[in-house]
């Protein structure tokens, strides 16, 4: 800063030129910094938010599958048209079951489910029907109810875990009275789709037949 002195001892003081030049270079450079960081922030806060968004749907499957999985029931296999015909079996793309639904209002119940990989429509399917056997598989119903469960998946992979002494994941589960002892669902997506299928693995918590009123306490008939 110059100092000028003029009449008496009247000093009168002012910025050189230079000085100004650096305290504007300095005024801007902070202020484009601050802009970069609320960029940043936005880019990074609309990220997530998509992310958010975009797996909202997996949640919602992931929710219902589970439920599904835990409310298993089971009964002897039986023959019908020369096929046996069992509560529960799967492959590595489809699995036909008996459980509760609970999580819809004025449905629950025991029903029929299948859940399938549909390829060329890229997406995993549920179909279910309400029977009072709890046997018909799902498209042997009038009332069958078709509804896409997750839509735009590349692959779907379900493996079952064996109830033997030393368990071991299993491709299929061939026509069976009793359910496994864990079943494994893994779904991949296309790699710019930003869903993500995080692992599930759900065990089925009922050790009783279809028509059982089956007590979660003690685990047996009432």
């Amino acid at each position: 800063m110059a100092v000028n002195e003029s009449r008496g001892d009247r000093v009168i003081g002012g910025f050189t030129l230079i000085e100004l030049l650096v305290a504007m270079a300095l005024s801007a450079l902070v202020a484009t910094m601050f802009y970069q960081a609320m960029r940043i922030g936005r880019l990074s806060w609309t990220f997530v938010r998509t992310k958010t968004e975009a797996n909202e749907d997996v949640f919602v499957a992931q929710r219902l599958l589970r439920s599904l999985i835990h409310g298993m029931r089971f009964a002897e296999p039986y023959e019908r048209r020369g096929i046996r015909i069992g509560a529960i079996h799967g492959d590595p793309e489809s699995l036909v079951f008996s459980s509760l639904l609970e999580s819809v209002p004025y449905e629950r119940g025991l029903y029929r489910f299948k859940l399938s990989f549909d390829r060329p429509a890229r997406a995993l399917e549920v179909e279910y029907s309400r029977d009072a056997e709890g046997w018909d598989d799902p498209g042997e119903s009038r009332n069958m109810v078709q509804t896409v469960l997750l839509a735009g998946i590349k692959e779907l992979h379900l493996s079952y875990l064996s109830r033997e002494e030393a368990p071991r994941w299993r491709s299929a589960w061939p026509a069976s009275a009793r359910p496994p002892a864990a079943i494994r669902i893994k779904i991949l997506f296309d790699d710019e789709d930003p869903r993500i299928w995080p692992p599930l693995v759900a065990r089925p918590m009922a050790t009783a037949p279809v028509h059982c009123n089956f007590d979660p306490v003690s685990r047996e008939c009432r």
